[in-house]
């Protein structure tokens, strides 16, 4: 259980890390996609929140996966991104288990 709660605040630093570099001025981005991830991460902060408030729910844990995975497929057009923090915050929303 300690584990997955450290699994959600990690994902939740790397979007709010992502959300810092994806949509500086002069980016080379469509401000669109930027401003995509950016309501992404709106939806992820709040599925987080509600999921380690009650990480046993499996409905919380579900929507929280899927607002992270949205998030990162949205942050993933942002080109100023690495992919090296992608394939990250993949392989930690692709660990966690919701049981």
């Amino acid at each position: 259980m300690k584990k997955q709660i450290t699994r959600i605040w990690a994902i939740a630093l790397l979007s709010l890390a992502l959300s810092q570099t994806a949509c500086k001025k002069g980016s080379e981005a469509a401000p669109n996609t930027c401003q995509a991830a950016s309501q992404k991460g709106d939806e992820l902060s709040a599925a987080a929140q509600a999921y380690a408030s009650d990480p046993t729910n499996t409905t919380k844990c579900q929507a929280y996966k899927k607002a992270a995975t949205d998030y990162i497929n949205a942050a993933d057009k942002c080109t100023t991104i690495p992919q090296t923090d992608i394939n990250a915050a993949r392989d930690a929303v692709n660990s966690l288990t919701c049981n």
